[in-house]
């Protein structure tokens, strides 16, 4: 069942690409794309890996199977096939002085005719050096070349064997598109490349139409490569759609956090608002793609409606500080926002009104409700241990960071 599902998988995502080549003239896309989004896209990328090359520079490999590395073999044959390509173009990739080239090269391994597209941007703004009265205009945004080989690979499903488009794709974002001679000349990104695929195929799943990666490699990093917990390479089960803010998030994630929400709480049989506000400390797992644990401290607030001997309504305030702890995790390895799930126990530091007594403390979990609501069953035990009850409280973010 599983490898008739993968079948009807691959061949959705191949006729999705070959439409959406055979439907445009050359391969181009029907709306102008942005800077970086590849024209040439891939229905179904199970794997993303990620180098940071030199001066800012990068280098992304997309591709549906693992092995389909082996179309890599020779990455500096296809750079300077591509350079030379782009011979009869040379006019067309001046973009001035501080525009950007994107340019899609779609490269046939079945006879069929390589195709390329070059598209140029004029710069969303403009800046200026000054050197002992000389102006020179700097280029602010990178080019992209984006190599997409339009492959046919063999696929067999139990004793039948099938022939399926399977493209992969090189994405290079470079400061300026003559940088590409300088990457042939040191030829180091075949190194980086078989790097890349040693490590991601060592997985027993990683010929399973399911298993996805997503690798970021910093090659100029000091230290030795240390598979899944290095700080030079680091393989994540799960692809991201974009790695730019599930970097900023990961990489760079901001140690200390707070959080402040508002609600409303069944405690026994009555319901009661709530506000709570807390501090949140997260432990930076890098080797960690889909969660990141953290813990928490905060204070809540029930307000109870107790009834008055005149028959009026008084409101009363009930704190607890409470310590939390739990993970983020990621949502569907979009890395464009977080959900928390915490568990924890609190005490009532603060007691008015009649409806708690004496020491009274309280456990809970937090479960997420999509991304900005919590729902949290809780029990609760007051008067010095000799009474419990249930309550569960629903929640909405006012603010979190």
């Amino acid at each position: 069942m599983k490898k008739i599902l993968s079948l009807l998988v691959l061949l959705a995502g191949a006729t999705g690409t070959v439409l959406s080549q055979d439907s445009q003239c050359e391969g181009c896309p029907k709306s102008k794309p942005s800077k970086t989004t590849s024209s040439f896209d891939i229905t179904n990328i199970n794997h993303r890996h990620i180098v940071s090359l030199p001066k800012g520079n990068k280098m992304i490999v997309e591709m549906v199977y693992l092995e389909d590395y082996e179309m890599l073999q020779n990455i500096n044959r296809t750079l300077t096939d591509f350079k030379n390509s782009l011979v009869p173009f040379h006019d067309s990739l001046d973009a001035g002085p501080s525009g950007t080239v994107r340019i899609d090269y779609l490269k046939s391994t079945t006879g069929n005719p390589n195709k390329i597209m070059i598209r140029r941007y004029s710069s969303n703004g403009d800046l200026f050096v000054e050197n002992n009265g000389n102006i020179s205009h700097l280029k602010i945004e990178q080019d992209t070349v984006n190599i997409k080989f339009e492959h046919i690979a063999k696929t067999m499903f139990g004793k039948a064997s099938f022939h399926i488009p399977r493209p992969i794709q090189l994405k290079l974002i470079l400061n300026n598109l003559n940088e590409i001679d300088s990457l042939i000349k040191e030829d180091m990104l075949q190194h980086y490349i078989d790097t890349m695929s040693q490590v991601s195929q060592q997985s027993k799943l990683a010929k399973d139409l399911f298993y996805k990666t997503t690798i970021l490699y910093y090659p100029g990093r000091s230290g030795k490569i240390q598979g899944m917990v290095g700080s030079r390479f680091m393989l994540y089960k799960g692809i991201t759609s974009g790695e730019d803010a599930y970097m900023q998030w990961i990489h760079h994630p901001k140690r200390i956090g707070a959080v402040v929400d508002v609600g409303a709480g069944l405690v026994r049989n009555t319901i009661a608002p709530v506000a709570e506000a807390g501090l949140e400390y997260r432990f930076s797992k890098k080797a960690m793609r889909d969660y990141i644990p953290m813990v928490r401290l905060s204070a809540s607030c029930y307000f109870m409606f107790d009834k008055k001997a005149d028959g009026n309504y008084q409101t009363n305030d009930n704190w607890f500080v409470n310590a939390e702890f739990g993970n983020i995790w990621v949502d569907d390895g979009k890395g464009q926002y977080f959900k928390k799930m915490t568990a924890g126990a609190g005490y009532l530091f603060k007691q008015r009104g009649t409806y708690f007594t004496g020491t009274t403390f309280k456990a809970f979990l937090n479960f997420p409700l999509g991304d900005q609501f919590v729902i949290a069953p809780e029990v609760i035990a007051t008067n010095n241990f000799k009474g419990f009850f249930p309550g569960v409280t629903f929640k909405g973010f006012l603010f979190r960071d």
